[in-house]
């Protein structure tokens, strides 16, 4: 086969749309060329669909020839290579919850659509796969309580498609969105979500596409316009029940390719999220382990170029009070070091907030474990003192900002 039908084939076939063409039905582990070549996908592996949008709306896909051959590209990150994000957790626990049943009712993303929010289709077809998918990770990552606002993902989709392949390029034009088009283009909302993140639904309604740019709230929201999960994709996986659980204590929340969302287990059971058929809201569940099976594969979104360095987000103690951080001897913290008390939801203590520029909103504020905004986490840190601007050679502008004097 010509490359340039190659590229064509590319330019139709991917790891995520392969599956949502069949709203994720079963996943073949074995994919088979023209050729008659085989390609196996291996356990305890991320494989997110390579490419990037850049500032012009444009999605850029860059293929070598292991993508020609296999007639899918993938870039790929070792579950070996991610630390769990919540430091002490592992798949020998007897349960793990990466969000709590305390408290789970209440939660934004749990609440059913309204009337106007299911008005717009590809806002309610997506409420039972990436508007959980999101709200969910994003609770578990970043301890935030959003509803995913769908339709600013929407408003940035990307308005084309670009393959660069040893020097040439191909492009197509990708049909503009609208509420009422939603099956054949759900391969694009990972990408939205690397490039520019989620909001709330309190910043940007679920009602209708913003007529608007999106870098501000909609007029008359009362919502704060916060972007959360910048740098995520979405990303397949293979393995056994302990890759599972791996995958839960490394990545959040799940999609299993047999039982759905899964946000954890308890003894021999799967803790799930399924939507009520009686209140259309999302409710927890459980789905018995099953032992034998080897063959499992499911979706988490991860942070491409995330740190390994463990992380674990802030407790809230309105919703869990018994932990140890919202209790005893740290309530109230104040005084307390991070050691005796770690950092809460609203910490006031300087220590325990997220740096958005250069010693601000304090000196002893913390780098930002991924890009949030326009301040990285390598400009951060290059800011410390931690890293000297030298390192950022070879790295693109996502992983090392841009500094004065960058010879990049």
């Amino acid at each position: 086969m010509n490359k340039l039908l190659v590229v064509l084939v590319l330019a139709v076939l991917s790891l995520c749309e392969l599956e949502k063409h069949e709203f994720r039905s079963r996943f073949s582990r074995i994919k088979t060329n023209d050729d008659g070549d085989e390609f196996s996908f291996q356990n305890k592996v991320l494989y997110f669909d390579k490419g990037s949008i850049n500032d012009n709306h444009e999605l850029i896909i860059d293929i070598t020839a292991r993508d020609l051959e296999i007639h899918l590209q993938l870039d790929e990150i070792l579950f070996s290579d991610r630390n769990p994000y919540r430091p002490g957790t592992s798949i020998e626990d007897t349960s793990f919850l990466a969000i709590p049943k305390e408290g789970f009712a209440d939660l934004k993303t749990s609440q059913p659509l309204n009337d106007s929010e299911k008005s717009c289709s590809f806002v309610q077809m997506s409420y039972r796969f990436e508007y959980a998918d999101l709200g969910y990770t994003a609770k578990a990552i970043k301890n935030v309580d959003i509803a995913p606002s769908i339709t600013y993902i929407m408003k940035n989709y990307p308005t084309k498609q670009i393959y660069r392949l040893e020097g040439e390029e191909f492009e197509y034009d990708i049909e503009e969105l609208a509420c009422d088009k939603y099956y054949s283009l759900w391969y694009y909302i990972s990408f939205v979500v690397h490039k520019y993140g989620i909001v709330g639904t309190d910043c940007i309604p679920n009602t209708g596409i913003p007529s608007g740019t999106t870098d501000a709230c909609s007029p008359g929201s009362t919502g704060k316009y916060e972007k959360w999960l910048v740098g995520y994709k979405e990303a397949l996986f293979f393995g056994d029940n302990d890759a599972v659980k791996e995958a839960l204590i490394k990545f959040g929340p799940i999609y299993h390719g047999d039982y759905g969302k899964v946000i954890g287990w308890e003894g021999n059971n799967w803790v799930t999220v399924e939507v009520s058929e009686s209140t259309g809201r999302y409710v927890l569940g459980t789905q018995q382990i099953d032992s034998p099976a080897t063959d499992q594969y499911g979706y988490v979104y991860a942070s491409v170029d995330g740190s390994n360095k463990p992380v674990i987000p802030a407790a809230d103690c309105t919703t869990t009070p018994s932990l140890p951080e919202c209790s005893g001897d740290c309530n109230p913290n104040t005084g307390k070091t991070e050691e005796q008390c770690a950092c809460i939801d609203g910490d006031i203590r300087p220590f325990c907030k997220t740096c958005t520029g250069k010693n601000q909103p304090t000196v002893d504020c913390k780098c930002p474990d991924v890009k949030e905004g326009d301040y990285t986490k390598a400009k951060c840190e290059e800011d410390k003192g931690v890293i000297p601007p030298s390192d950022c050679t070879g790295k693109t502008e996502e992983q090392c900002a841009c500094i004065d004097g960058d010879t990049r």
